[in-house]
């Protein structure tokens, strides 16, 4: 197969050519840019929920067992060295998608175990300190000082769990 170029007809359209490349920059990038940054939210919120990763992670592993399938597809008979090698090739390549999504579910775990500790480190925190507040105010009525801290020269006549001797 002869190709040539044949240049004057590629001056007669290029104007053309031009306008449309032109026309493609302005339109076609910036809504080729949108659909781009909404598919990437997408991917993010998808890979960042547990539930999903666990969903495709179980579908990985199904499709890990599929080899011999995909050899039908492609036309290789079922006997043949061809259908071991796209098998094993399948295997392997769902697989280490299952292995990464698995990884990922564990940093997933990780950050929200992080998460829960940092909130109920934080519960804690504000339980002492409210209790800590209701403490000061109070006033024992052995003292009358107000002040939940005995020095050790009053803690001398003070009962000590109820004891009085």
């Amino acid at each position: 197969m002869n190709f040539t170029v044949h240049w004057e007809y590629l001056m007669v359209l290029a104007p053309a050519l031009a306008s449309a490349i032109a026309g493609f920059a302005i339109h076609g990038v910036p809504w080729i840019n949108a659909c781009l940054s909404d598919f990437k939210e997408f991917v993010r919120e998808t890979l960042d929920t547990q539930e999903h990763v666990e969903t495709m992670r179980d579908f990985f592993v199904s499709a890990a067992f599929i080899g011999p399938a995909v050899g039908l597809v492609f036309g290789v008979t079922s006997e043949s060295v061809q259908a071991y090698c796209l098998a094993a090739l399948a295997f392997a390549s769902a697989a280490s998608v299952a292995f990464g999504l698995s990884s990922l579910l564990v940093s997933i775990n990780e950050r929200e175990a992080y998460r829960a500790h940092r909130r109920m480190a934080g519960t804690v925190r504000s339980i002492v300190r409210s209790e800590l507040e209701k403490a000061s105010k109070a006033v024992t009525p052995s003292l009358g000082t107000g002040d939940f801290r005995i020095p050790l020269k009053d803690a001398v006549d003070a009962p000590i769990l109820g004891r009085t001797s």
